[in-house]
């Protein structure tokens, strides 16, 4: 939440700053030869708003590849999917400022920050609101039984319809599609989708899986053939807006790392290690979010912001995704594999059930919106099925093995042959869930 929230606003200030700093110095070529090659602040926050969304999807990829830790991913992951949505809302604030005459500079910022409150909350209130319904609707509509004679054709068409009605009806409202369908997404998948029948979740399943690929294959397609137009710009120019896309994922990052570890974390929370701040940083790829905003970037200088945009996309892709995995040796970031995983699980579980908003859902709203009074929903698995702890406990009692204290063992250096795992640290200096770096051997 820190480093989506306050670190994408500290990284869009940080990139418009910058920019607008060498604005008189560095030339912004206008779509229009007689405009000037100055930009504005507005622009230049514009700018920095769109160039702020990570997309780390092949960051993510290899991580998946090479089981790094699951704190690490998840920090990773969860940061991109809110980022994106803070810095479409930024955008669209920051953009309506381009080309009004605002002589007041406070009220110019605080409109911009009214604005992003309510698009933010709005549209987070129209997706979260609709998927809730959706779910009752699904609970007390008796759907099942048209299923068993039917097949699941009417439950998966009306479930595809409240995830794409919220898009409309914010985009309608002028508030943000995207924000709503991802709050849709959310409580949907939380509730809705366990109140469908079996036949009817696993069409939905297959359906929304393959809806994702397609889709997500079609954006990287327009982003590879969009490469190909118009790029031509300024070296300085694009040299210092890669510095400052650095500079300002770097602030974000530590200085979002600094405020979270400013107090002792609760369990299961743990400290966010130097090492960790080190490869989240490396992480920031942008993608197809910052070159699709950049395509509707308003003001003169359109065209040059899209080629900016361009280059930041295929370098940070090109340099930042190709060396992910020497980065994650040199740092030697944590792996898990199996029965690790499991032990993870085991320990998380019993935790992550007494944070308040998990006990709240659990005793309040799944039994409101949820056809079973009793939720089968893991919070760590993040699906229906049997306690995972429970699982992996028994998995490893028939094997004889311990699953009281999970051990998490680093890789090894390289010339090392083996290595010695550390006892678990204290949770008071240290993650209560991982162990310290592994020592070399002699």
């Amino acid at each position: 939440m820190v480093l989506a929230f306050f670190g994408t606003l500290m990284s869009s200030l940080v990139v418009g700053v910058m920019l607008a700093a060498a604005s008189g110095v560095l030339a912004f070529y206008p779509d229009d030869s007689g405009s000037s090659s100055r930009i504005s602040l507005p622009e230049a926050l514009t700018f920095g708003a769109l160039i702020s969304a990570t997309d780390p999807v092949t960051t993510l990829a290899i991580f998946e590849q090479l089981h790094v830790d699951p704190h690490l991913f998840n920090v990773i992951f969860g940061e991109s999917v809110l980022n994106d949505a803070v810095s479409i809302v930024l955008f669209k604030s920051f953009s309506k400022a381009i080309g009004q005459e605002e002589k007041n500079v406070a009220a110019s910022i605080l409109g911009m920050a009214c604005d992003f409150v309510i698009t933010f909350i709005g549209s987070a209130v129209i997706g979260a609101g609709l998927g809730c319904f959706s779910a009752l609707l699904f609970k007390h509509a008796g759907l099942s039984s048209h299923t068993e004679l039917h097949g699941p054709k009417l439950e998966l068409s009306i479930f595809l319809v409240f995830c794409y009605a919220p898009f409309l009806l914010a985009d309608g409202l002028r508030l943000s599609g995207i924000v709503a369908i991802l709050f849709t997404g959310l409580t949907m998948k939380r509730y809705t989708y366990f109140n469908l029948s079996e036949p009817a979740r696993e069409t939905v399943a297959t359906v929304v899986s393959l809806m994702a690929s397609c889709a997500e294959t079609l954006i990287f397609i327009d982003l590879g053939t969009s490469a190909w137009g118009n790029l031509l710009v300024d070296v300085t120019l694009l040299s210092w807006v890669l510095v400052a896309c650095l500079v300002a994922r770097a602030a974000n990052v530590y200085v979002s790392g600094w405020l979270l570890n400013a107090r002792e974390p609760s369990y299961p929370r743990r400290r966010f290690e130097a090492n960790d701040m080190h490869m989240v940083w490396f992480a920031g790829l942008r993608g197809a979010i910052a070159f699709a905003l950049s395509t509707q970037f308003p003001g003169p200088h359109r065209h040059c912001f899209m080629a900016l945009a361009m280059w930041v996309v295929l370098t940070s892709v090109w340099l930042l995704g190709g060396a992910t995995a020497p980065v994650l040796g040199a740092l030697r970031i944590r792996r898990c594999h199996g029965d690790q995983l499991k032990q993870l699980a085991l320990t998380l579980e019993p935790a992550v059930k007494r944070l308040a908003f998990v006990q709240l859902d659990r005793q309040y709203i799944s039994p409101m919106l949820l056809r079973n009074a009793r939720s089968e929903f893991s919070p760590v698995a993040g699906r229906a099925e049997p306690d995972p702890a429970e699982m992996a406990m028994a998995e490893m009692s028939e094997r004889g093995e311990d699953a009281r204290s999970p051990v998490i063992r680093e890789p090894p250096l390289p010339g090392v042959e083996g290595a010695q795992v550390a006892p678990a640290p204290s949770p008071k200096h240290s993650s209560p869930l991982l162990t310290a770096p592994a020592e070399d051997a002699e």
